[in-house]
């Protein structure tokens, strides 16, 4: 968070377009992120299309508790007939 203090004469470039995410994902991203009070402020956006609404966003606190519930709704979506395709 002192960059900017700590290195006076480095140029900061804010990397905010994104290429792969849809306008409603980076939204949804963005107000979470905005309670961060220890963030440096950041306008996520894209030129890709709205996309679909978020619908199912969780608290998990590790990488593995987010593994195991990828998991189990990736899962529950094959049991029921879904196609899935990971990119």
């Amino acid at each position: 968070m002192s960059f900017e203090h700590d290195f006076p004469d480095a140029q900061v470039i804010v990397l905010e377009q994104n290429y792969r995410s849809t306008k409603n994902i980076l939204e949804t991203a963005s107000n979470i992120i905005s309670v961060n009070e220890k963030r440096k402020p950041v306008q996520l956006w894209t030129e890709n299309r709205v996309g679909e609404k978020v619908n199912n966003c969780r608290r998990l606190t590790t990488k593995q508790e987010e593994a195991q519930y990828v998991l189990r709704e990736i899962e529950q979506l094959v049991a029921r007939g879904k196609s899935i395709t990971v990119i």
